[in-house]
Formats: structure tokens, sequence, C-alpha cells
């Protein structure tokens, strides 16, 4: 059964584009996505069994978590398929799949200044990892308006220190991606130094082998003319 889930694993890993980044930023996601859909399915289990326990189905915000863990796995799975024929369409849904779940996850109190806009913080932070190192601050702009939306709609003032938060942690993430970038770049160029060096080197020592084998051919043609002469 291991066995099974790794041959699949490998097979679903596996993308056709020549770009390096496109292929790690199609990898990362499918574990995002994978972490996404069991993280979902245990979320909505737990909550399935602690409102049937409790017998707390009415109260404000259940049905919207179990709904929106729902739908959560159900996205993460079909992404899967769609990831491998476009990895930035397949992280743009899935950054905006898991900002509408979390729209619908809390009451809107709770998520412009409560205990739930912590989650507006992930895909602000992963964007820079699944698209390019800027996107960070386009979920960020457009996090901020969700949370003074939903503000006006809970009639509440909004956490303006997380919205600058969620700005600060945009920098961090393009800082980050871009040096990851960066880094990855000056690998390949090096590598590529490398290969070009081995290729220079290996053609050098076969050149030197052939001259080796004709001055052998030669040394031996000489001797066998000496052993005639001495005859």
């Amino acid at each position: 059964m291991i066995k099974k889930i790794q041959h699949f694993w490998l097979q679903i890993n596996r993308f056709s584009s020549s770009k390096p980044d496109d292929v790690r930023r199609g990898q990362l996601l499918n574990i995002l996505l994978a972490g996404t859909f069991v993280l979902s399915m245990v979320a909505f289990s737990t909550a399935v069994i602690i409102l049937n326990a409790n017998s707390t189905w009415d109260r404000p915000g259940n049905n919207l978590l179990l709904w929106g863990t729902a739908v959560c796995a159900l996205g993460s799975a079909g992404l899967f398929i769609l990831n491998q024929y476009s990895t930035k369409l397949t992280a743009f849904i899935f950054l905006l799949l898991l900002t509408v779940t979390f729209i619908f996850s809390d009451v809107p109190s709770e998520l412009s200044n409560g205990r739930s806009i912590f989650v507006f913080f992930i895909p602000i932070a992963i964007s820079s990892l699944l698209l390019s190192p800027a996107s960070g601050f386009l979920f960020a702009i457009g996090n901020s308006i969700v949370v003074f939306w939903m503000a006006s709609i809970a009639k509440v003032v909004p956490n303006t220190p997380a919205v600058m938060g969620f700005f600060f942690l945009a920098l961090v993430s393009w800082l980050s991606a871009r040096s990851l970038e960066q880094a990855l770049r000056d690998l390949r160029t090096i590598n590529a130094n490398l290969d070009k060096i081995v290729t220079e080197r290996t053609h050098a020592l076969a050149e030197s082998l052939a001259r080796e084998r004709i001055e052998a051919g030669r040394n031996q043609a000489i001797l066998d003319s000496i052993a005639d002469g001495v005859v």
C-alpha cells in the first residue's frame, strides 16, 4: 500500500515544463494541496463529531465552518488535476479558494477584529512562493479590503494593526522569495559551469588517450621493425 502511494505521488509530481522554477512551484503546490485536503477532512470530521455531541448546530459560524472545510477539501482534490496543466493558474485559484474559505469560516466580527483574523495571513505568506515574489502585496491589498468589508458588515472597528501586518508580511515574503530565486539561479549557473568544465576535461582526456594510443602504436611498429632488422 505504501509503495502504491509513493508511486502515485511520483506520478503526479512529474511536470513537462522545461523551466525549473515552474517544476519547483508545481511540486510545492502539490504538497500544499495534499496538506490542505488532509487538514480539511480532519477539521470537517472533528467539527461534525463535536457539534453532534454538544448539539450546537445552530450556533453562529458552525455551519459556515462545515461548509468551508468541505468546499476546501473538494477544491483541493480538483486542483490536483489542474496543476498538471497550469501551475500558475492552479496556484492563483488555490489562494483565492483559501481566501474565500476563510471568509466563510467565522462570523464577520471575529474575522475583522477577533480570533480569526490571523487566517488572512496564510495566503499572503505562501503566494510569494507559488506565484511571483511580489504577489504577496496583491493578496495583502485584497485581504485588507476583505477585513474592512467584514468590519462594515459587523459594524465593528477593523483591526488596523493586523492590516498593517499584512503588508509587513508581504514585504518579508517578497524579500525571502526573491533571495531564494536568486540563490537558485546562482546554483544553476554554478552547476552549468561545472558541467562545462567536466565536459571540457573529459574531451581533453579523450584526446590525450587517443594520442597515447597513436604513440603506443608507433612504438610497437618500431619494435617490430627492429626485430626484423636483428633477424
